[in-house]
């Protein structure tokens, strides 16, 4: 009888240290998840501010242009830089938002936000625009041309460029207005708590969906 007593308890005391490892172990999971979402919402926020300032340096930069109707080199040249950097920082996010590991996480954290996702506007216009910005340098680099006068086509380009910029800006001021309307110092904390670098991903295709029709396709400027 006290053998079989011993061997109760001792099954007891294993299922106890069993139940305590699992225990232990989920929990340093859960820390370890929760670590990685901080990380990898601090790093896509980071994203989303770089699109956001870019973005509004176009913008800058197209007003004064469309106003001239004229757009020299060094700002062509501005303009590229910006557009690539968008171009990389939306791709960036498209892959953190497309793999299946953060598609769990994101629902581990009950906020299981899913984008409709518009394969032709998928990163595909940024990269457009940042390919007819290039062949304008290229041309004025070949023509030793130092400023572009902006009529026909290339008048039409710019202004729908100015369009999506101001669109985009536009759309940035609301969606923070509304979600991070608090001082700058706690607007990181919510952007990442939140995952509304989500949400501000399916707002910037929704920008471009806009636009998704018109055709960013270079035109010789001697030829207008």
């Amino acid at each position: 009888m006290k053998i079989k007593t011993n061997i109760k308890d001792n099954c007891f005391i294993i299922i106890v240290v069993i139940l305590m490892i699992s225990f232990t172990v989920n929990i340093y999971q859960s820390i370890l998840n929760k670590k990685y979402c901080y990380e990898l919402g601090k790093q896509n926020y980071s994203k989303i501010e770089e699109i956001r300032f870019r973005n509004e340096s176009i913008l800058s930069i197209l007003d004064s242009c469309v106003t001239a109707k004229s757009v020299n080199n060094v700002d062509l040249l501005t303009l590229y830089k910006n557009y690539s950097k968008i171009s990389e920082a939306e791709l960036s996010l498209w892959n953190s938002y497309l793999t299946e590991d953060n598609k769990t996480l994101r629902r581990f954290k009950n906020k299981s936000k899913n984008i409709v996702v518009n394969t032709k506007t998928k990163n595909e216009l940024y990269s457009e625009v940042e390919e007819l910005i290039y062949s304008y340098i290229q041309n004025d680099m070949t023509e030793k041309i130092d400023v572009i006068e902006l009529e026909g086509k290339v008048a039409d380009d710019f202004n729908t460029l100015r369009s999506i910029a101001l669109d985009l800006n536009n759309y940035f001021n609301s969606f923070y207005d509304e979600n991070c309307n608090v001082p700058e110092d706690k607007k990181e904390k919510i952007m990442i708590s939140e995952d509304y670098w989500v949400d501000i991903l399916q707002g910037i295709q929704e920008v471009n969906n806009k636009y998704v029709e018109y055709s960013f396709t270079y035109e010789n400027v001697n030829n207008n």
